[in-house]
């Protein structure tokens, strides 16, 4: 991370000086989402972090919002809160129902195919003969 071990030790243990420039070289050094850490800290839900450090979440929401800046420059203030409230309430119940769903479609599948496999009769003896 191009720091000394005693500045890294304070950085994961929270006391030590926190930079955006550290946060982003722990993210890259530890393969996790810095927007997600940062996120984390304002909101003082430190498992966000954790949970975002695979899939990059507020990564990709952030790159999201540069696109949609990018996309709408001035015009971006012609969006109204309750068009922003609705529309990320829209999006955060279908990511939700989303994980649900997936949740139970291996077990409802599972359930479904356990079902259709039933015993041969041809497999009734022994597939090799016993050893005496």
């Amino acid at each position: 991370m191009g720091m000394p071990a005693r500045s890294y030790e304070n950085l994961e243990a929270g006391t030590g000086r926190m930079t955006y420039a550290r946060i982003v070289a722990f993210a890259e050094a530890t393969d996790s989402d810095a927007i997600a850490i940062l996120t984390s800290v304002t909101l003082g839900t430190p498992d966000l972090a954790i949970r975002c450090a695979d899939n990059k979440l507020m990564t990709i929401m952030m790159i999201a919002m540069k696109d949609l800046n990018d996309d709408l420059g001035n015009d971006i203030t012609y969006l109204s809160p309750q068009e922003l409230v609705g529309g990320f309430t829209r999006l955060t119940r279908d990511f939700a129902q989303q994980v649900r769903k997936r949740e139970t479609f291996a077990e409802e599948w599972l359930k479904a195919g356990t079902t259709q496999l039933k015993p041969s009769t041809t497999f009734a003896q022994p597939l090799r003969p016993r050893r005496v």
